[in-house]
């Protein structure tokens, strides 16, 4: 074999490998979860999930001041409930924070 055989199955198999790691970069793209507003995107239809109304909470609680991430919020309902207790008043939010484990207790 020579040198020039080599390196041409050498680039070869490069750019096999290149597009094997773009069409996962773009499958893997394609099937992140899109939110607009407190509502998924799903074959170009919006539905309730709770992944995309835990984000919303997300976006109005920074709003007025909180520093809470995503992923406080899906994981810890304790800080869920103690943000929906301080700004759950807030329209936006209405069927987020309007269950019963989310009122404040009199």
């Amino acid at each position: 074999m020579t040198q020039k055989n080599t390196v041409k199955k050498a680039n070869a198999v490069a750019a096999v490998l290149a597009a094997g790691v773009v069409s996962l970069t773009f499958i893997s793209s394609a099937s992140a979860i899109q939110c607009k507003g407190r509502y998924q995107v799903v074959s170009g239809n919006l539905i309730s999930t709770s992944y995309c109304e835990d984000s919303y909470l997300v976006v109005v609680a920074r709003k007025y001041g909180y520093s809470v991430s995503k992923s406080t919020i899906r994981n810890n309902p304790n800080k869920k409930r103690d943000i929906c207790q301080q700004i759950g008043h807030d329209n936006r939010l209405s069927g987020i924070c309007n269950t019963k484990i989310f009122k404040r207790r009199r």
